[in-house]
């Protein structure tokens, strides 16, 4: 029994660690003119969009039960990687592009087809972890009710432009460091599809 106990924590301990091995992996760049990137002085990242891999509901509801119903009950996702391997500074730009979604990529982008503008997306600030990141989908409690859908955040302002042709650019031009994403908001959808991280870091 000892043994095969001592069996299963090495495979959750194995488990955890792998979460987030290749959540910074290189990949290859596409010929897709929609999405999200960066441009920097460097040159243009595509930020590729992620998606939680595992979702926890009823955080704190122990504290909850403690409180008398005081403390919130949370719901959040989790995303692998403590940071973003798409970085951004102050000064900066992200660049919007809607336009003709390829069929190979309606999944994943089919919120940069003419329908949708720069204003369907909402920026939001993850809770930074050792190991990931989580972004808090809805929180309730007895005294205040329920509040679904993520919070939008103000940690970073922008410059927005039309740079015409679908295309929008908005210029950082004040942030605090962390670690954000663009939330497709349409419809409530939020953080249950896929999430564009980044993260700002401080200027040297």
């Amino acid at each position: 029994m000892n043994k095969f106990l001592f069996c299963l924590s090495l495979f959750l301990l194995t488990t955890i660690v792998c979460n987030a091995q290749f959540h910074d992996a290189p990949i290859s760049p596409t010929d897709l003119n929609v999405g999200i990137s960066i441009i920097t002085e460097n040159g243009i990242t595509e930020i590729e969009p992620i998606k939680f891999y595992k979702s926890k509901a009823g955080s704190g509801a122990f504290l909850s039960g403690l409180t008398y119903g005081i403390a919130k009950v949370k719901n959040k996702n989790y995303y692998k990687g403590e940071s973003s391997p798409n970085k951004a500074k102050v000064g900066d730009i992200i660049r919007f592009s809607f336009g003709n979604v390829p069929l190979q990529f309606m999944q994943t982008h089919y919120m940069f087809s003419p329908t949708y503008t720069i204003r369907n997306f909402s920026l939001c600030k993850f809770d930074k972890k050792k190991s990931h990141r989580e972004l808090k989908t809805a929180e309730a409690s007895v005294w205040s009710g329920a509040d679904t859908g993520v919070k939008e955040n103000n940690d970073i302002e922008f410059e927005a432009s039309v740079r015409g042709g679908g295309v929008y650019e908005a210029k950082i031009v004040k942030a605090e460091p962390g670690e954000y994403c663009f939330v497709f908001t349409d419809n409530g959808i939020g953080a249950y599809m896929n999430v564009f991280d980044f993260s700002i870091i401080a200027d040297k």
